[in-house]
């Protein structure tokens, strides 16, 4: 019984964001790019062919490290827009693999 009740507040919950954020749907693509937005720009990945979101920056290098993919800019600027609303920030608070094995080299 736990899984249905877990499994309804789930239902409930999307039902919930999806009437709070259909005003999206009807933007323009301009007027998505103008809204506030806690992440930079989607990029087109040339070599997957899919818009891709930073979602984590190197506390030690500034590098991009973690990505959120989308088929398209229009999804991309979509879903960061909601993950803005919903209190999500890029994180700044860890180190890529690259960074982390050369700062452990140099401090040994």
């Amino acid at each position: 019984m736990l899984k249905k009740e877990r499994a309804d507040a789930e239902i409930k919950d999307l039902k919930k964001n999806l009437v709070e954020f259909s005003w999206l749907i009807s933007m323009s693509d301009e007027e998505l790019k103008d809204q506030y937005n806690e992440f930079p720009a989607p990029e087109l990945n040339r070599k997957t062919n899919m818009w891709e979101t930073t979602t984590a920056f190197c506390s030690l290098g500034g590098c991009e490290y973690r990505h959120r993919a989308n088929k398209t800019e229009r999804e991309a600027l979509i879903q960061s827009i909601v993950a803005t609303k919903l209190g999500e920030k890029t994180d700044t608070n860890g180190t890529c693999p690259e960074c982390y094995r050369e700062y452990m080299r140099d401090s040994i």
